[in-house]
Formats: C-alpha cells, sequence, structure tokens
C-alpha cells in the first residue's frame, strides 16, 4: 500500500498537481506563475523526475526482495531477479544524473 501511495504521490507532482511547490510544478502549471522560465522549469522538472524515481524504484526492491523470501513459482522468483538487477542499476543511474545535474547546495 505505501507504494501505490508514493507513486500516486510522485505522480501528481509529476503531472503538476496544485499542491505541488514550485520546484516541483510542470511546465504548465508553471506557467501561471510567471517567475521561471520554460527552461528552469524542465529543469525543475527533471530534478523533480530524478527526486521521485528513486524512491519509487527502491519500493519496486523492496517488493521483489519480500517476493523472493515468500514465492514459490520460478517465473515470479526469476521476474523479482530480474526487477532486483534492473532497478538497482536504474537507481545507480539516476542518482548519478543527479549528482552531476543538480549538487548540493551548501
Amino acid at each position: 500500500m505505501a507504494v501505490a501511495a508514493g507513486f500516486g504521490i510522485g505522480a501528481a507532482v509529476w503531472a503538476g498537481d496544485d499542491h505541488a511547490s514550485g520546484a516541483e510544478m510542470s511546465p504548465s502549471a508553471a506557467e501561471g506563475h510567471g517567475s521561471e522560465s520554460m527552461t528552469e522549469t524542465a529543469t525543475l522538472d527533471e530534478h523533480a523526475f530524478l527526486e521521485q524515481m528513486v524512491p519509487h524504484h527502491e519500493s519496486a526492491i523492496e517488493m521483489a526482495n519480500l517476493a523472493l523470501g515468500k514465492i514459490k513459482r520460478p517465473e515470479i522468483r526469476l521476474l523479482a531477479q530480474q526487477i532486483l538487477a534492473a532497478q538497482s542499476k536504474e537507481i545507480g543511474q539516476m542518482q548519478r544524473l543527479r549528482e552531476q545535474w543538480f549538487p548540493p547546495l551548501g
């Protein structure tokens, strides 16, 4: 259930939900605020995407680990193992991009 909630929140932020902060607005949501250029907004959306996708992938890894501990069907076990490998690789890639493009301030 927490994974579904996390995905829902991330999707709302990415879609530019009215409850999102300025750093998480989509280009269409930011247009009405007038303080950001389209390029600045696209960069903020890229940052929000990377920020939201890492915990989303981490949730997938948690679920795959749970499955490996309980599932008997070899097809599901294989799928869980593939998820672990792919999602771990993608998390590393997203973290490197985030660090390269959006270094921490201070």
